[in-house]
C-alpha cells in the first residue's frame, strides 16, 4: 500500500489533487453525498472524513511521509478543481451525460485512467451517477477495475454511502469479495465509515463479515475502533457469536 501523509491521502483519494486545500477538497466531496437519499449534515461529513482517517492509518497510511511536488503531477482544469483527468472523466465528475456518450462514441477508452489509476466507472460510482454507471457498463467498461490502491468501483460507492450505486454494480456483477491492496472489502470501509444500513445490505447480498484484511481485522473491528454502535450492532447481529467474541477479545 503506498505511503504517503494520512489527510493527503484523503484528499487525494478520489479527488486527484494535492494544491486545493484538503478539508475544502473533502467538503466538497462528501456535502453533495447522501445517505441512502437523505442530506448529509456537517456532522455526518465529519464523521466519514474521520471514520476513513482512521480506518486508513490502520491500514497503513504514514502520517510523516511528504506528498510529491506538485509540479509532479499533470494537471488540466476540471471545472473548479485543477486535477488529473482524461476527457471522459472530466466529463463523468462533471456529471454531463451527454458529453459522456459523445466521447464514448467518438471511440475514447473507456477504461482510461487518471493520475490515480482511477476509471470513468469509478468516479461515477463515486458521484453515484446511476446512469452513467449503466451507461459506461453497457459500453465495455471494466465492473472490477482497481486504482493504484487496489479498490474497484464498488468500493468507491461504498465510500460515498451510495447504495444505489451498490445496488447496481452488484447487480452487473461486481464482485464484493475483492480487495484493496491491504485486503479491504467493501464491508470493511462500510463498517469503518459507520453506515448500517449499507453494511446490513452488503452482508444480505453475500460480504463475508470473518472476512480478513491482510492486519487479520474484520469489518466488525473496524465498527468498534472507530465508535459506530449501530454499525457494530448489524455486524454482530449478523456474524456468528464466537468471531465477535474473539474480536473484543482483540480490542482489549
Amino acid at each position: 500500500m503506498d505511503k504517503s501523509p494520512l489527510l493527503y491521502r484523503i484528499a487525494s483519494l478520489f479527488t486527484g489533487s494535492t494544491r486545493q486545500p484538503i478539508m475544502s477538497r473533502i467538503n466538497h466531496s462528501l456535502a453533495r453525498q447522501a445517505d441512502f437519499g437523505s442530506s448529509m449534515s456537517f456532522w455526518r461529513c465529519l464523521s466519514v472524513v474521520l471514520a476513513t482517517s482512521i480506518f486508513l492509518f490502520s491500514s497503513g497510511c504514514d502520517r510523516k511521509a511528504v506528498p510529491p511536488p506538485p509540479e509532479a503531477e499533470p494537471l488540466v482544469m476540471n471545472g473548479h478543481f485543477p486535477i488529473a483527468e482524461p476527457a471522459l472523466s472530466n466529463a463523468v465528475i462533471r456529471g454531463d451525460f451527454k458529453e459522456t456518450q459523445r466521447i464514448v462514441a467518438s471511440g475514447a477508452n473507456i477504461n482510461s485512467k487518471d493520475a490515480l489509476d482511477r476509471t470513468p466507472l469509478h468516479l461515477a460510482a463515486f458521484y453515484g451517477r446511476t446512469k452513467t454507471i449503466a451507461f459506461l457498463i453497457e459500453n465495455g467498461a471494466e465492473v472490477d477495475a482497481k486504482d493504484h490502491i487496489g479498490m474497484t468501483p464498488l468500493h468507491a460507492a461504498v465510500i460515498s454511502g451510495r447504495r444505489q450505486s451498490v445496488q447496481l454494480l452488484l447487480e452487473k456483477q461486481a464482485n464484493i469479495h475483492t480487495q484493496t491492496e491491504s485486503g479491504q472489502t467493501a464491508l470493511h470501509l462500510s463498517a469503518a465509515t459507520g453506515q448500517p444500513r449499507l453494511t446490513r445490505f452488503l452482508i444480505e447480498q453475500g460480504a463475508n463479515p470473518n472476512q480478513k484484511d491482510l492486519d487479520g481485522k474484520t469489518p466488525l473491528y473496524y465498527a468498534k475502533k472507530n465508535y459506530h454502535p449501530q454499525t457494530t450492532s448489524v455486524l454482530e447481529q449478523m456474524t456468528p457469536k464466537k468471531t465477535h467474541q474473539s474480536q473484543d477479545a482483540r480490542m482489549r
